[in-house]
């Protein structure tokens, strides 16, 4: 069954251990913009907590699941890149055109 947020009760006291991300954070995390996740709360698809100071905090545990298909790879970029001197061996001159 999947996690959402009326499946959430927000009256649960938090577990020491848990972990809590910010808005930005789970923007960040899985490559979303932060209005996709205010909209995904407002669509119920998120569940979310408030704090006293009225932000919004997630659960990684609950929002993991959810957010899985969003998350993109990080690749490095320069690994792509093949040098195109490699293999050559000597001194190398350029001839002009």
């Amino acid at each position: 069954m999947p996690i959402t947020a009326d499946t959430v009760r927000r009256s649960r006291r938090a577990e020491p251990d848990e972990e809590w991300l910010t808005v930005m954070e789970v923007a960040r995390e899985w490559s979303l913009s932060r209005q996709t996740v205010y909209d995904m709360c407002s669509q119920g698809r998120l569940p979310w907590y408030t704090i006293p100071s009225g932000r919004r905090r997630f659960r990684r545990s609950e929002i993991e699941p959810i957010l899985a298909p969003y998350r993109t790879p990080v690749t490095n970029p320069r690994a792509r890149v093949k040098d195109p001197l490699d293999g050559l061996s000597g001194p190398v001159t350029l001839v002009p055109e």
